[in-house]
């Protein structure tokens, strides 16, 4: 018997890297300027490289083989993300007080960070006035660890006012997409457990939904949610999907940004003993399993055409054994309709 092994190597694929990244596998591909698509770069690719095969921003921590002034045209160009900023470098400042809890949760703070006690609106505005605001699209981390405090917090409000005068000078009135927190603050039930009436309901009388507050109140200026990609066990893959799916409507009828939120690994499975069937055979690992490529594509897919867009968290050391989801990504053509909903 006779077998014959014909290996097809994508166009501008580097082998001494010995891995294949997504760029690797993505054609030249422009997405329309209200979406947003970021993963990670990498030092093989210039920014150039990953902007020309759909990627519409880069991430502040991921400028590696690119020049300072570069990175400043990039900002200065829209074309930069500040990727899940912690509280302290959201506000510019550091840890100068003891690491000591303040009050019960959620009205709770740590003196790490405030010292002197938890600023008011004032003190927020303040803060709002002097932080940066180089990056059109920031994705905070401000709901855990030593950092958290209450998003309720007066002082958000005078933050947020303040940044989004500065912002809608910097980059144009509302050309820009901020979110509080990555994961933890949204706007809407757990789609997952509610019945379709009560869905048709959310959608007919928007003001019911649960943490409706959050766009009348101290996050009025917040105009950016976030989806979580991030997936448990095996049984609820595709609800995944339609998740983003509604969430993305959703937010659209609010009259705000939505982003499916990424990470390429699950974040849960027993024993971690499992393996994913793929067209080579089949991957086992004994930790973190890579998310399946066919819910990968669907996560792209519905983040990009019922919301703004789709981030990837942790994706720059793109290994070997997860090439196969990134083979689903938008190296399949989408459908027009698709990307300028």
């Amino acid at each position: 018997m006779e077998l014959d092994i014909i290996k097809t190597v994508p166009s501008g694929y580097d082998p001494s890297t010995q891995i294949m990244r997504w760029a690797d596998m993505q054609n030249p591909y422009a997405l329309p300027s209200n979406k947003v698509f970021v993963l990670g770069k990498g030092p093989e690719w210039t920014a150039d490289q990953v902007l020309a095969r759909g990627m519409t921003q880069i991430q502040h921590n991921d400028m590696s083989g690119v020049s300072p002034g570069d990175v400043t045209a990039l900002q200065n160009a829209g074309k930069t993300y500040h990727s899940v900023p912690i509280t302290p470098t959201l506000l510019g400042i550091g840890a100068t007080g003891p690491n000591e809890w303040v009050g019960t949760f959620p009205n709770t703070y740590n003196r790490l960070y405030f010292p002197s006690g938890l600023p008011d609106y004032a003190g927020g505005f303040a803060y709002g006035d002097s932080c940066e605001i180089s990056h059109k699209i920031t994705v905070g981390e401000t709901m855990e660890n030593t950092h958290y405090t209450n998003p309720d917090s007066a002082f958000w409000g005078g933050y947020y006012e303040r940044k989004y005068e500065r912002l809608n000078a910097r980059f144009g009135a509302g050309n820009w997409m901020m979110a509080h927190d990555y994961l933890f603050i949204n706007v809407g039930p757990d789609w997952h457990n509610i019945t379709e009436a009560q869905a048709r309901n959310y959608f007919r009388n928007p003001t019911t939904l649960p943490n409706y507050h959050y766009l009348t109140g101290t996050l009025k200026r917040i105009n950016m949610f976030c989806g979580s990609g991030y997936l448990a066990g095996m049984d609820r893959d595709s609800r995944y999907v339609y998740d983003i799916a509604l969430k993305g409507r959703m937010y659209k009828d609010l009259n705000r940004h939505f982003v499916c939120y990424w990470d390429p690994e699950r974040e849960w499975m027993p024993n971690m003993k499992n393996g994913h069937r793929m067209p080579p055979g089949i991957l086992f690992r004994e930790n973190k399993m890579p998310c399946p490529p066919t819910i990968t594509a669907g996560l792209v897919g519905a983040g990009l055409h019922f919301g703004a867009g789709f981030i990837g968290w942790n994706t720059m050391g793109c290994l070997a054994e997860r090439t196969q989801a990134w083979k689903c990504l938008p190296a399949i053509p989408l459908p027009t309709s698709m990307i300028s909903a």
